[in-house]
């Protein structure tokens, strides 16, 4: 039976998270998204504003497949740029993982 390492399990199961919003109001823009969260704004960059923008709609291979594609960059790099930032919004109780 071959071994899985630990990076390929997170991953896996990343990939197959179900992401709900938790802002209480978000205007997106096409290079900039203001996020309310607990009095808190935050401003997300034009790449988190996209991400943001169908963070909640699509699966996240999806989403790091677009940014590759809109990027021009290889998936791995999309992927652990993607994983971080969803990991910030973690962090900033932004989002909630199911």
């Amino acid at each position: 039976m071959m071994s899985v390492s630990k990076t390929e399990k997170r991953r896996r199961i990343k990939t197959r998270l179900s992401i709900k919003k938790k802002s209480e109001f978000e205007k997106i823009f096409k290079d900039s998204a203001f996020v309310l969260r607990r009095g808190n704004i935050f401003k997300l960059n034009q790449t988190g504003a996209l991400i943001w923008k169908f963070i909640d709609k699509i699966p996240i291979h999806k989403i790091v497949q677009l940014i590759s594609k809109e990027k021009k960059i290889p998936i791995d790099k999309a992927q652990d740029m993607i994983y971080g930032f969803v990991d910030e919004l973690r962090k900033n109780d932004l989002i909630e993982l199911g």
